[in-house]
C-alpha cells in the first residue's frame, strides 16, 4: 500500500509538471446587432450582471457595485452560495473606441485565486457583431492538476457559453439594431 501511495504521488507530481500552468478560455458569439448595441451590454460590470450565467446558480447572491460603472476602478463584489462563492472583479482598463475592457477577477471563497478577464466587441459588418469573453488564469503546481481533475476548463467554458446565450436573448428582446448611444469616457 505504501508503494502504491508513493507511485500515485509521483504520478500526480509528474502530471502537475507536464500540465499547462496557464488556463485560457476564449468564447465568442456573433449577434445580429451593431457593435454599439452589443457594447452597451458588455462594456460595464452592471450591464454584464444582467446576463451573468452565475445568477442562475444563486439568484439571491448579494452584489455591490462601486465606482463609476464602465470606467477603470469600478468594482463588482459578490457573496453567494457554495456554487458562486465570494469574490470581486475590478475594471483595470477600458477602451470604448476599440470596445475592450480588462478586469481583475478575484475569488475569496470557496478558495482563493485570481484571473484576468478581457471582454471585447468587434463589428463584423452587415449589421453583425461578435462578443468575446476571455479568461486567463496562472496556476501553480498542484493547482493545475486539481483544476484539470475537476474539469474546470470545460465547466467554465459551458458557463461562458450560457452567459453569451443569455446575452443573445436580452438583445433579441430589445430588438435588432436598436439605436444605442453610449458615452465614450476618457480620462
Amino acid at each position: 500500500i505504501l508503494i502504491l501511495l508513493v507511485v500515485l504521488v509521483a504520478l500526480a507530481l509528474v502530471a502537475s509538471l507536464i500540465l499547462p500552468k496557464t488556463m485560457t478560455i476564449t468564447r465568442s458569439q456573433t449577434y445580429d446587432v451593431s457593435a454599439a448595441q452589443l457594447w452597451s451590454h458588455v462594456g460595464s460590470l452592471k450591464a454584464q450582471n444582467a446576463w451573468s450565467p452565475w445568477n442562475e446558480y444563486d439568484p439571491n447572491m448579494e452584489r455591490s457595485f462601486t465606482g463609476e460603472d464602465g470606467t477603470v476602478g469600478s468594482k463588482n463584489e459578490w457573496n453567494g452560495n457554495e456554487k458562486v462563492g465570494k469574490g470581486a472583479q475590478t475594471v483595470t482598463a477600458v477602451d470604448h473606441e476599440r470596445m475592450t475592457m480588462s478586469v481583475d477577477l478575484e475569488f475569496f471563497e470557496p478558495w482563493e485565486s485570481k484571473a484576468d478577464v478581457i471582454m471585447s466587441v468587434a463589428e463584423d459588418g452587415d449589421g453583425k457583431s461578435t462578443a468575446t469573453w476571455e479568461f486567463v488564469q496562472e496556476q501553480g503546481i498542484p493547482t493545475n492538476l486539481m483544476m484539470a481533475l475537476m474539469g474546470m476548463k470545460g465547466a467554465l467554458s459551458q458557463d461562458f457559453d450560457r452567459g453569451l446565450d443569455s446575452l443573445g436573448k436580452i438583445i433579441e428582446k430589445e430588438g435588432v439594431n436598436k439605436d444605442v448611444e453610449y458615452e465614450i469616457k476618457t480620462k
